[in-house]
């Protein structure tokens, strides 16, 4: 041991170690940060493309939505342009226009306008145009007019803004004379992008629609929008709309500053931790000082505790041992006056020279047991019956019960119940705690009750509980009953009680003291019930 002891002092106080410690940790600290921003750039890059697809769906499906319905707008105004289309037709284009603009909200009108522009029919009816709908005569739709019909087709008109953005398709209505007129379809933007984006899109990315100026037309309510770094931009309806659709992620869900403050997190943890060892190897260095001087004093300690062991042991030993000798003192001075007599009471001077022999094999188990159990060597414990247990107390103390003329009440219940023990401690135990019982209940001046002493043995399946009760004064402080060297006897030490719960608690049990209702007080034994086969 003294040479470990020197090899580890030895490496505290080298200085190569701790360096190869901090540079380690520092080298982990690194690797940890490269690792972050490699998995940072991937997570970066696997939402850029993620983004990319999903805007690129959002696209596909307005651009499938706006092409159904141009096709079916292209479709009835053939219709309306056909030779011999009256007053029937009209109606059957009514009922159509109105089916698709319930089916789609984002359609405020469908109009058909003569070849001066003037409307001749469509939804919704009214007698004045209403203020959300753009006029027939607006720049912007006379502009898209005059391009559908040189082109000959679909056209759509630039944003027209009215409280909301609007947007026209115009459809002209062509025969083999030329335009006839067209039909108009007017689209409030902010709606339709209501009604096509799923709920998902607007949970994971920020989108708008802006103009060729970056006006933000959708949501509006920011004016302008710049294009951020992070955004992805796709062209929206015409090559040339100018519109275009804006996607990125949500603020919360790109956070800025995390590598900077990733990296100040890791070069702050690698000072701290290079802080940190040198306090250990400081705080190391002064503990291997101390150690230096730890040899004188503890050949000291020892040397006292083995002074404080013997003494306990001393006491010990002539406290348990007083029960034992003054039997057989008491036994000697009945032999002898059974001998004394004319003629000599020979078998009952026998009987008290058998029983002094018994009680000296019984005070040399108690010093074998007290110092093995202060040598804290294992005893050996074996099953015993709790009936067995109280015997041995019970008639060692019946002529004290006798001169003090308090009867012990014995309850038979669960006295079959089994325990592994070292039986002569716990034998002693028992004892002890009848002893102060009898010597409490001695202390009352009235008469003593029938149940002034009472032994009772409750098994609940785990462990069996003996509890001795009497009707004494109770007890004072029951913080301190089992204190070594407190006692409220004149002629006590202060030992017995200590000593139980010592002997109790090397058994696995428990011991502990309470009121005993009705008066007095109550002393308990818990103890785990036997798992060892019956010797």
């Amino acid at each position: 041991m003294a040479t470990t002891a020197r090899s580890t002092l030895q490496l505290i106080e080298r200085r190569w170690p701790w360096l190869a410690v901090s540079l380690a940790l520092t080298l982990g600290l690194f690797v940890c940060t490269t690792l972050g921003w490699w998995w940072y750039a991937d997570q970066r890059d696997a939402q850029a493309r993620r983004l990319t697809l999903d805007l690129l769906w959002l696209e596909q499906t307005l651009q499938r939505t706006l092409e159904t319905h141009q096709r079916m707008l292209v479709n009835w105004a053939e219709d309306l342009a056909a030779p011999g289309a009256g007053q029937a037709t009209g109606a059957e284009f009514r009922e159509r226009i109105a089916g698709l603009m319930k089916d789609h909200r984002a359609l405020l009108a469908i109009d058909q306008v003569d070849a001066a522009g003037k409307r001749i029919t469509g939804l919704p009816d009214y007698t004045e145009r209403p203020s959300q709908l753009p006029p027939l005569t607006d720049p912007l739709i006379g502009a898209a007019l005059v391009q559908a019909r040189a082109l000959r087709r679909p056209v759509y008109s630039q944003v027209i803004e009215q409280g909301a953005p609007l947007w026209v398709l115009v459809v002209p209505l062509l025969d083999e004379a030329g335009a006839q007129g067209a039909v108009l379809a007017t689209y409030n933007l902010d709606r339709l992008l209501e009604l096509e984006v799923p709920w998902w899109f607007v949970q994971r990315y920020d989108l708008s629609l802006v103009d060729r100026n970056h006006k933000r037309l959708f949501p509006t309510d920011v004016a302008a929008a710049e294009p951020a770094p992070e955004q992805h931009t796709l062209t929206f309806g015409p090559p040339d709309s100018g519109l275009a659709l804006q996607a990125g992620l949500h603020e919360h869900a790109q956070p800025r500053g995390l590598l900077a403050g990733l990296a100040a997190a890791a070069a702050l943890l690698a000072v701290t931790l290079v802080w940190l060892l040198q306090l250990l190897r400081r705080w190391l260095r002064e503990r291997a000082a101390a150690a230096r001087m730890a040899h004188e004093r503890d050949e000291l300690l020892q040397h006292t505790a083995r002074l404080a062991s013997l003494a306990e042991l001393a006491s010990g030993i002539a406290h348990e041992l007083n029960q034992p000798l003054a039997a057989i003192a008491n036994y000697s001075a009945v032999a002898s006056a059974c001998l004394a007599q004319d003629p000599p009471l020979k078998h009952k001077a026998e009987d008290a020279v058998a029983r002094m022999g018994e009680e000296a094999q019984r005070a040399g188990k108690i010093i074998h047991s007290l110092r093995s159990f202060i040598q804290k060597r294992e005893v050996e414990h074996r099953r015993h019956a709790v009936a067995d247990l109280l015997t041995e107390p019970l008639a060692l103390l019946e002529p004290l019960a006798r001169r003090l003329q308090v009867g012990i009440k014995v309850d038979a219940r669960d006295r079959s119940a089994q325990i592994d023990c070292d039986a002569v401690m716990i034998e002693q135990v028992v004892f002890n705690l009848l002893r102060n019982a009898l010597e409490a209940v001695a202390t009352q001046a009235a008469t003593p009750p029938d149940d002034a002493v009472t032994v009772q043995v409750a098994d609940d399946g785990e462990a069996v509980a003996i509890c001795v009760a009497d009707r004494g004064p109770g007890i004072a402080q029951p913080e301190r009953l089992f204190q070594a060297f407190y006692t409220t006897k004149p002629e006590g030490m202060g030992l017995g009680l200590a000593i139980c719960r010592t002997v109790v608690e090397s058994h696995g049990g428990r011991l502990w003291a309470e009121a005993n209702p009705g008066g007095g007080a109550r002393v308990c034994v818990r103890l785990p019930r036997s798992t060892l086969a019956l010797v």
